[in-house]
């Protein structure tokens, strides 16, 4: 799993049913790096606002461990449970139980805020499960509950813009990653998912930045960054500027082609 952060400053329209991120920046990082990649995150922050001024950071994501560190690297973090995923959860944990109506009363729970409502639907769910496969789902489904209980509460009750994760994922690394099947190496995956980035943000990639170090042109607050992302991105590549020289032409009639020609004949006389 690649990680990606994408910071934005609201959403406006642009068509009907349509709309997009203001000034938006995507961040990734190393598999196995996060917090590292958060750090980058924050030094952006501090570097293109003045933190004095942001009165709130909404961090939304579906619950992962990795994705609540940022909350310790931005400046008047709150985080917000992702609705795709809460909804994905609810669905999956309620889907044997259709008399019952217990998605829409656990939603109504969550409207009030009320976690012991909540909790006791969802006990009262794990009592009446006949299978060990439907009971490994609402305990599941409890765990994911309690753990991302306030972002829940914060997304259902407060008027929080939603957030475009899948949409984002499906842009900046599905198209090249894994819309068609392809196999990397936790290396080469890294390093794609660097360029991916450059690339979204506004960076172009050329032959030059592959044979050698080129000035960039001014690119204002992320010049910085994106010298960093490149360094990190085009690490250990090859050169391929080798294919690129003048070709040498052998020469036919040197001594050593004339004993190769010999010595092909005498082969071809001996078989």
């Amino acid at each position: 799993m690649v990680p990606l952060i994408t910071i934005s400053e609201g959403i406006r329209a642009v068509g009907e049913g349509r709309n997009e991120l203001v000034n938006q920046v995507h961040f990734t990082g190393q598999i196995k790096k996060t917090k590292e990649a958060w750090e980058h995150v924050g030094g952006y922050i501090s570097q293109a606002y003045d933190e004095n001024e942001i009165e709130i950071v909404y961090l939304h994501g579906d619950g992962a461990p990795w994705i609540k560190q940022g909350i310790d690297e931005l400046p008047n973090c709150v985080y917000v449970i992702d609705s795709f995923h809460f909804e994905k959860h609810l669905k999956q944990a309620t889907a044997g139980f259709r008399h019952q109506n217990y998605r829409m009363r656990i939603r109504q729970a969550i409207f009030e805020k009320d976690r012991d409502k909540a909790l006791d639907l969802v006990n009262e769910m794990l009592t009446h499960s006949k299978e060990r496969k439907q009971a490994r789902r609402v305990l599941k489904f409890r765990s994911y509950l309690v753990n991302n209980w306030e972002g829940i509460v914060r997304r259902y009750t407060e008027d929080i813009i939603g957030s475009c994760t899948e949409a984002l994922i499906s842009h900046v690394y599905s198209e090249r990653l894994s819309r068609n099947p392809m196999g990397w190496s936790e290396e080469g995956l890294n390093k794609m998912a660097e360029l991916r980035v450059y690339i979204w943000n506004g960076c172009v990639v050329t032959a030059e930045d592959f044979k050698r170090a080129k000035q960039e042109k001014e690119r204002s607050i992320l010049k910085g960054y994106a010298q960093e992302r490149m360094r990190h991105a085009m690490g250990n590549c090859l050169d391929w500027s080798i294919f690129e020289k003048e070709q040498y032409n052998i020469h036919t009639n040197s001594p050593t082609q004339i004993l190769i020609r010999s010595l092909s004949q005498t082969r071809s006389l001996a078989v």
